[in-house]
């Protein structure tokens, strides 16, 4: 086998010294065959051994005892020889590291290899292979105690009535996971017999032996299964790493992928279930020790497979190609190596590269198996991808190739069944190889040893096509039998001629076809019975092809003249005048329909009368000696229908505008003549009444005469004057009087508010404020406003009231009481109030008149303070007594 040293970095030093050197293992065996009547095997124990500094054995131990038990059932095995294994082979496993790339651990790993050859005799129940060496290394984090923890390596011979060997793994790397990588490790094995091989990670076997007898003898007995480690808490087979930790397994080829969070040792196990004929037969295990440490930040480079599709199906003597990516994130420069059995072959894959930079490499692998290489279980070749970095990472896959054998049995490709006349080509299902073509009942029109044949059949009945096919690998015959069948019988019927545009009715005389295809000028979906239709639209053949199982494929077609529509000999618009007629002319050779049947005379064939009273459309149809009819549309137009004379009333200064038609092609005379004319259009600025004649002239055919009377009114004066102006307590009352002229109604408003209609209006408005009074006043609809706007002052600025400042009550009439010339208006708001010198209410009185009589009061000054609405008029009052 051609092998590749894969390396992976197992980094100790004095943070992961070990107590014991063992790194893990697997037991195995070949069968090698009889000799004299026993069944002879060579055994292979394969251990790896820490060689570091901090190891205490550094070397692989030599010789090793192992035992060999009888499989009787039971859980106890009978010892029935103690082996002596001799180291037969070792390999040190030391990375490369590149210049410059210094690292303060020892990094070293021994692959031993012991061997022994057994005879055995015969057995219905196999036999068991067990060594075991205590103890584990205290590094070892994942398990409970592991110094005090045994290891174990087992194996079985399944009953010699089924010979076996047990599958081969792939030396074992050095397994390191630097945190925050993943690791992967080719734990493939390779079965000698080709036996289906299923991978599962399994608990790992701990054993006998204890600190104070590390390596003890063979156990007689043997307990079978042997005990297993304990796991510390938070770890089990299928979470060695704990926590944070992941671990797969692909199960058909047992690649392995591992990545750890914290750093230390840890244990896993795999192990290989060999199936033959669907039935399991063995199982051989493998176990490892990882280490898990801080590395030197240096990302791993990638293997990136076509399409990211690991399995690769071919057959034999064909070629598949699978482009491979190697690059690295980083930068660095990258080497890659190849391995696995696919390349022991005599025609092993060939690689190319097909571009390469420092960093990235894509390679283009070619497999081309030959004759014989056919197998149930695919060829494996491993890739591996390793950096320059510091410290060297490494990426690993497997591209597995499936070969299956080429199909013995030739298949011909064809139908079952063709028409009279037919070329056909005939081909099969296989790729390359010698051909000989032959055909019954036809003729073949290829050569007969080109890969496909055509022919040609002229006879109807039964034919057949042969081939004679010879590959590489196998030949085989094969028939290709059809029937040749006659051509449909059917008619086409349609009518010989059309008029444009009506619908033509195409048929087949035969309605149990499988299948009818038309073509032709017009035709109208679906197309796909033996009845269809088209829409006239010029002369042709109309074409159909039908086909059916029982018979085959025929082309017909019929030939259908598409006919003219008569012309239409009317224009689309003639111009009458109100209350004439037209006649108009057609050729004798056409009959005329007209719709509706209004305003128009049917007359001698040959003319046709129209007289509307106005513009009306018609619907003409002319059909001629074919039956061929066209329908038009038909508009009589009569653009001078009589409009009503205008009597108006308009008001004195109004600007009038009158227009009393519209139109392109119509001109208007007006008498007399208006003060501004544009075109039909008069502005006319009414002052008095006027008459005026308007002749309308419609495309100078046709005229009308219009009589405008404009009446005018005057329009009214409106005005108003103030009557009257007094205060009062709610505000100031106003009073006006209409004097508008040239009217017939008035109307008053305050607004919002309309005040009445009558000659005077009286109006009450707060005090201190400005308002507006308006006078609308009519004459029919003409109208005129007045407006005014009153201004209303403060309540104060209206009232000149005296106050007495001195009153004598003695009684003598004159002088005796306090009083106040208030206004009528205020006897609802009008108050006095007297105060003494010390502010007490003496008198106190309201509404009018407003008086004080100071009886019972004595002399002296008091003070009055006399309100009318919101007005204060305040005073001292002397009330003087003789």
């Amino acid at each position: 086998m051609k092998y590749r040293l894969l390396l992976l970095f197992f980094f100790l030093g004095s943070g992961l010294a070990s107590a014991s050197h063992l790194l893990g293992g697997d037991f195995g065996y070949t069968y090698l065959g009889m000799q004299n009547g026993q069944f002879r095997y060579a055994i292979q124990l394969t251990t790896y051994t820490d060689c570091t500094s901090g190891s205490e054995i550094p070397f692989p131990e030599s010789p090793l005892s192992a035992g060999l038990y009888e499989n009787v059932s039971g859980e106890f095995k009978p010892l029935l020889q103690t082996l002596t294994l001799q180291l037969s082979q070792t390999r040190k496993v030391e990375p490369m590291l590149p210049p410059g790339c210094i690292v303060p651990f020892s990094i070293c790993m021994y692959e031993g290899i012991y061997r022994d050859t057994l005879l055995l005799p015969a057995s219905a129940v196999g036999y068991i292979l067990f060594y075991e060496r205590c103890c584990r290394s205290s590094q070892v984090i994942s398990l409970n105690g592991p110094s005090l923890q045994s290891e174990s390596f087992v194996c079985t011979i399944p009953p010699t009535a089924q010979p076996n060997s047990t599958p081969v793994f792939e030396p074992a790397a050095l397994p390191l996971v630097c945190i925050g990588d993943t690791l992967t490790l080719p734990n493939t094995a390779i079965d000698p017999d080709g036996d289906l091989l299923i991978y599962n990670w399994v608990h790992p076997y701990a054993g006998y032996g204890i600190p104070t007898n590390t390596a003890p003898p063979p156990p007689n007995p043997l307990g079978y299964e042997p005990p297993l480690v304990t796991y510390a808490a938070g770890f089990s087979p299928t979470q060695p790493f704990g926590p944070g930790g992941y671990v797969f397994l692909n199960a058909s080829n047992g690649l392995t992928r591992i990545k750890g969070s914290i750093p230390g040792s840890f244990v896993i196990a795999l192990e290989v279930n060999e199936f033959r004929n669907n039935q399991l037969l063995n199982k051989t295990r493998r176990e490892l020790q990882i280490a898990v440490t801080q590395c030197p930040q240096n990302d791993p480079p990638q293997v990136q497979l076509q399409s990211g599709s690991t399995l690769v199906n071919v057959h034999e003597e064909e070629e598949v190609c699978v482009q491979v990516t190697l690059s690295d994130a980083d930068g660095d420069s990258l080497s890659y190596t190849f391995g696995g059995p696919i390349l022991d072959l005599p025609n092993p894959p060939q690689i190319s590269v097909l571009s390469s930079t420092a960093s990235e490499t894509i390679l283009n692998v070619c497999f081309a198996p030959v004759c014989g290489q056919a197998s149930p279980f695919p060829y494996n070749l491993y890739i591996q991808a390793v950096d320059d970095g510091c410290l060297p990472k490494n990426d690993f896959d497997i591209l597995s190739f499936q070969v299956d054998s080429l199909p013995f049995e030739v298949e011909i490709s064809g139908p079952d069944s063709v028409c009279l006349g037919e070329m056909l080509t005939f081909g099969s299902n296989v790729p390359a190889g010698t051909f000989l073509w032959s055909v019954q009942n036809g003729t073949l029109t290829t050569p007969a040893t080109l890969p496909d044949a055509g022919t040609q059949w002229n006879n109807t009945g039964n034919g057949s096509v042969q081939l004679i096919w010879q590959g590489v690998c196998n030949s085989d015959t094969a028939q290709h039998d059809l029937v040749i069948l006659p051509e449909p019988q059917f008619s086409l019927s349609a009518a010989d001629s059309a008029c444009f545009r009506d619908t033509i009715l195409l048929s087949c005389s035969n309605t149990g076809f499988s299948s009818y295809t038309w073509s032709g000028p017009g035709l109208i979906p679906p197309l796909n019975g033996p009845t269809v239709y088209a829409l006239a639209q010029q002369s042709g053949y109309y074409t159909l092809t039908v086909s059916d199982p029982l018979t085959c494929t025929r082309t017909d077609s019929i030939y259908v003249e598409v006919l003219p529509l008569p012309l239409n000999p009317w224009a689309a618009e003639y111009i009458v005048c109100f209350g004439d007629s037209i006649t108009l002319l057609y050729p004798d050779s056409l009959q005329l329909s007209v719709q509706p049947n209004l305003y128009n005379m049917p007359d001698i064939p040959g003319s046709h009368i129209f007289y509307p009273p106005q513009n009306f459309d018609y619907i003409t149809e002319f059909t001629d000696i074919h039956g061929c009819s066209d329908t038009n549309s038909l508009r009589i137009r009569v653009p001078d229908v009589p409009k009503d004379d205008i009597d108006t009333s308009l008001c004195e200064h109004t600007l009038f505008v009158y227009t009393p038609v519209s139109g392109p092609n119509v001109q208007c005379s007006w008498d007399p003549l208006p003060q501004e004319l544009n075109g039909c259009t008069a502005e006319i600025l009414v002052s008095s009444t006027l008459s005026y004649e308007i002749v309308l002239d419609y495309e100078g055919l046709c005229t009308d005469t219009l009589l405008l009377n404009i009446e005018s009114i005057p329009n009214p004066e409106a005005a108003f004057e103030e009557a009257d102006v007094f205060p009062a307590c709610e505000g100031l009352v106003m009073t006006f009087n209409d004097i508008s002229a040239s009217n017939d109604s008035i109307q008053w408003f305050h607004l919002p508010d309309a005040l009445g209609s009558g000659s005077s209006v009286q109006i009450t408005v707060p005090y201190s404020g400005n308002y507006t009074l308006n006078l609308v006043a009519y004459n029919q609809q003409c109208t005129d406003t007045a407006g005014q706007t009153l201004t209303a002052k403060e309540l104060k600025d209206y009232l000149q009231i005296q106050l007495p400042n001195i009153i004598t009550p003695n009684g003598d009439g004159n002088n005796d009481i306090w009083k106040a010339l208030v206004p009528p208006g205020f006897t609802d708001c009008t108050e006095i109030q007297v105060f003494n010198r010390w502010g007490i209410s003496v008198f106190r009185s309201e509404g009018l008149p407003a008086e004080w009589n100071p009886d019972h009061i004595s002399s002296g000054v008091y003070f009055l303070v006399l309100k009318t609405g919101t007005a204060f008029h305040n005073t001292a009052v002397t009330v003087v007594r003789e």
